[in-house]
């Protein structure tokens, strides 16, 4: 017995009935996971506990025995000081009398000396003592002479040294004015060098400044000059100047011509054109250093004037010295037709015309450009149309017109180079007519000095022999008395020795004990690191078991959350089963006892009753049983009575659209025609507008992408030139170093090796460096920041307080030395430091603070007013 299932939702009931009981069962499945992961953890945590208790006991351990060991060693290191007192004084003693030994010998060989010299001169006097006498007298008389010859050289010789010395003096002032002419001159001719550096800088005759590349690609282009069938010129910038009185409208002019201008070369055939794009290319140029291709024209066009006194066109604010780069931009950028005015109210008043509402503008004009941002308007369809600069003008790149200013420069520079050189010639003539004089002051001088020492030594040995001759009329031949010298003498080197001897076996005796000691407090201390090493392991696994834990105890804080949440949410979905089973199984009876009453209409049919209702089991006398609705199948059926129901609805209300469609009231055809017409022009206006919008934001965006590349170029060009920077002044000592740049979290990192020869002593943690090399690495970070700075001042405080006496000379020297060569820059380096010997120029001045003067008064002691003192 079967039948299918008349009701339209019994069939969605058993099928969510058995999704929900399948959910259910999952998340009963993984609840039970949860709950054996949960029981697992929790006994993980008990035995981490006890870890934690072992490990703390141990540490508690560890510094009671570091405690012990550290009074033990203290014990020890006052042991051995008291043991080693007495022997640091017996060394001190004996250091003492090997000193006293040396004197006393010393003494005793003296005294030997002189015992044995004045037996010998006795010896000796014994010969012939009239001979000696009538020697001595002979040489007395000669050397008499000798000096009486030797006084009349040194008079002469001295008054030829007055004579030399008052020439010398004559011709100095003469060399020190020729030394004064000549330094003039120099700082004249520097002044004018400078001032003509100054105009070829403020002319922007670089290259540099109208691209990056262009001044790679001007010497490519110089190197295959001969491939080129015609003239090629460029960049164009470098031949634009600003007529002179016209500097304020210099960016406003650069504005007018429009952005990559200045950075394009101009050929004049598709050959040469062929050619400089595949040096571009090689090169590396995408947007910049483009390619106007011109035709050539004998001579210049002919452009008009500014229509109006007090109003400029680009090409009357520019001196444009080639006529090829004239011609281009009158063709290209149309100089002659974009005026420049100083502020939009004086370009309306000079140049709008204005005619019964319509609007024009005088002369030739098509755009005016005007002060102080740069905005331009022009007429567009008899109406006046503005156009704003958002960026506001920047550093214009196109120098002023000073050739005839560097001309005259020039010419000023070799008259005072000819004047230089007569004045360098006249001061080398006195500078050596000088040097000659005192090359004879010189040699005069010292013949005098040899002369005046002959005559000391001629009087002297005049003294020598005179003083022989009362030595020898008085001499004595008693030697008791050095004899008993000798004898005290050698008394007390024999004493001293005693003594020596004696503190030496003292200190033999006292060593061992202090020995003892010694071994006994290294074995201490050996212990003591030991356990120290000990503790701080202990402490590290403390720490890292309570990581564990910290981080076990989260985990399991989200299981046990985890699981609840599972419970739940079985506990949600075991009621949700529990009211689709009530709703099953009455939709289940009621599609049973329709199912029961179809069977009874099929019986009555066969007897004969076809006009029993099929869906009302009522009709039937006898209630179908229990066990009758037990023994009827139910079957599924594909589609439920909604879905019809839905669809028929669907149908009837299409059905009713478009009836109302067709019914409806159709409009005139002139006045559709004519919204059609008024829509196409509104459409064609905006695809217009569009189009020009489209064509601006591509230019836009192909210039902030190129700008972006500049910026980062340029941003990596500053990072890898302070790398170099902070490298090269850590090698003034001997180290190395790198700066990394992490533009994108705005950060940087430091990288420091001690030992530029050995890589295993390389830093990348500055707080590892001891305070000195800390201090050093801190300021060669900041003088190499600095080369890439623009600030007018940089003070660096007490910059020098952790570094020693080697490291601190050299940072003072690069301090100088890098102050020096940015003579427009003001550096001031503040030291508590002696600086004495740091010498002064006039670019370096050392400023020292005089000592506060202190005095007693009531109140207690008041600091005076500091004056400052230049040394």
């Amino acid at each position: 017995m079967g039948c299918h299932c008349l009701g339209y939702s019994s069939k969605g009931l058993i099928r969510c009935y058995r999704l929900v009981h399948q959910k259910t069962r999952q998340f009963r499945e993984k609840a039970e996971k949860r709950q054996g992961e949960l029981t697992q953890a929790e006994a993980s945590t008990q035995d981490g506990e006890a870890e934690e208790i072992s490990l703390r006991n141990k540490i508690d351990e560890l510094i009671r025995e570091c405690d012990e060991q550290a009074d033990r060693k203290r014990e020890a290191e006052q042991e051995l000081k008291r043991a080693a007192e007495p022997l640091k004084g017996m060394n001190r003693n004996l250091k003492l009398l090997m000193k006293e030994k040396d004197a006393v010998a010393r003494a005793l060989n003296a005294s030997r000396k002189r015992l044995e010299e004045k037996r010998r001169e006795i010896v000796a006097r014994a010969g012939s003592a009239e001979s000696e006498a009538a020697k001595r007298t002979q040489k007395i008389e000669e050397l008499e002479q000798m000096v009486l010859e030797t006084k009349e050289k040194y008079d002469q010789s001295k008054q030829d040294l007055s004579n030399l010395l008052r020439t010398c003096e004559e011709v100095e002032p003469h060399v020190q004015q020729a030394r004064i002419n000549v330094g003039d001159a120099n700082r004249k001719l520097n002044s004018i060098e400078g001032t003509i550096r100054s105009l070829q800088a403020s002319s922007g005759s670089t290259l540099a400044v109208f691209g990056q590349r262009c001044d790679q690609l001007k010497h490519a282009i110089t190197g295959c000059e001969r491939r080129f069938k015609g003239p090629v010129v460029g960049p164009i910038g470098s031949y634009l100047k600003i007529t002179p009185g016209k500097e304020h409208f210099a960016a406003l002019a650069e504005s007018a011509l429009g952005n990559g201008v200045l950075d394009r070369f101009i050929v004049t055939n598709d050959h040469d054109r062929k050619i400089l794009q595949t040096l571009r290319q090689k090169i590396g140029c995408q947007s910049d250093c483009g390619i106007f291709q011109v035709s050539i024209y004998n001579g210049r066009y002919r452009v008009p004037a500014p229509p109006i006194d007090g109003i400029e066109t680009v090409e009357s604010a520019l001196t444009i010295s080639d006529d090829l780069v004239f011609n281009c931009l009158v063709d290209n950028c149309k100089i002659e037709e974009r005026a420049l005015a100083r502020s939009k109210a004086d370009s309306e008043q000079k140049l709008l015309v204005g005619d019964g509402g319509k609007f024009s503008i005088r002369g030739k004009i098509k755009n005016v450009y005007f002060l102080p941002k740069g905005d331009n308007w022009s007429i567009k369809g008899s109406s006046q149309d503005m156009i704003s600069n958002p960026k506001g003008l920047g550093k214009g790149k196109i120098g002023l017109d000073k050739s005839a200013a560097l001309n005259e420069a020039r010419r000023e520079v070799t008259v005072i180079e000819e004047e230089l050189n007569l004045l360098q010639r006249e001061e080398s003539r006195l500078e050596h007519e000088h040097r000659e004089k005192q090359k004879d002051w010189t040699k005069v001088k010292k013949e005098n000095q040899k002369l005046q020492k002959l005559i000391n030594e001629y009087t002297e040995k005049i003294d020598i022999i005179k003083s022989e001759q009362d030595t020898a009329v008085n001499f004595d031949t008693d030697t008791s008395d050095m004899e008993h010298e000798v004898e005290n003498a050698q008394k007390e080197l024999d004493a001293v020795n005693e003594r020596k001897a004696a503190l030496e076996e003292d200190i033999t005796t006292k060593e061992p004990e202090v020995a003892e000691l010694e071994t006994r407090l290294k074995e201490v201390t050996s212990r003591n690191e030991k356990v120290l090493r000990e503790t701080q392991e202990a402490e590290n696994a403390l720490a890292r078991h309570m990581s564990n834990l910290s981080q076990r105890d989260e985990k399991l804080k989200k299981k046990r959350e985890k699981l609840k949440q599972l419970q739940e949410i079985v506990g949600r979905q075991e009621a949700k089963i529990n009211e689709i089973t009530d709703d099953v199984q009455k939709y289940l009876r009621h599609s049973r006892r329709l199912a029961y009453a179809r069977i009874k209409r099929g019986e009555e049919a066969e007897k004969g009753d076809g006009d029993m209702d099929t869906e009302d089991y009522s009709q039937f006398s006898q209630e179908p049983t229990d066990e009758e609705l037990e023994m009827i199948e139910v079957n599924d059926v594909e589609r439920d009575a909604r879905y019809y129901q839905a669809r028929v609805e669907k149908l009837r209300k299409n059905i009713e659209k478009e009836k109302e469609r067709r019914n409806a009231n159709k409009e005139d055809a002139k006045a559709s025609y004519e919204k059609y017409r008024r829509a196409k022009e509104i459409y064609e206006s905006k695809l217009a507008q569009l189009e020009e919008v489209s064509g601006v934001m591509a230019d836009l965006t192909e210039d902030v992408r190129r700008r972006k590349k500049r910026w980062e170029n340029f941003r990596k060009h500053i990072a890898n030139k302070t790398s170099m920077a902070f490298d090269e002044i850590l090698n003034q000592k001997g180290s190395s170093g790198e700066v990394q740049f992490d533009f994108e979290n705005q950060t940087l990192d430091l990288i420091v090796q001690k030992d530029s020869a050995d890589a295993n002593s390389q830093q990348k943690d500055v707080k590892a460096l001891s305070g000195g090399e800390r201090s050093f690495t801190t300021i060669a970070l900041l003088l190499a920041l600095g080369e890439s700075l623009e600030t007018p001042f940089r003070i660096l405080d007490e910059f020098d307080v952790f570094l020693d006496s080697v490291t601190r000379k050299l940072t003072i020297e690069a301090l100088i030395t890098m102050a020096k060569s940015m003579s427009h820059r003001q550096f001031v380096f503040i030291t508590p430091q002696d600086v004495s010997n740091v010498n002064t120029d006039p670019m370096l001045k050392v400023v020292k603070m005089t000592p506060p003067e202190r005095r007693n008064v009531v109140g207690g002691p008041t600091q005076q007013t500091l004056d400052f003192t230049q040394g």
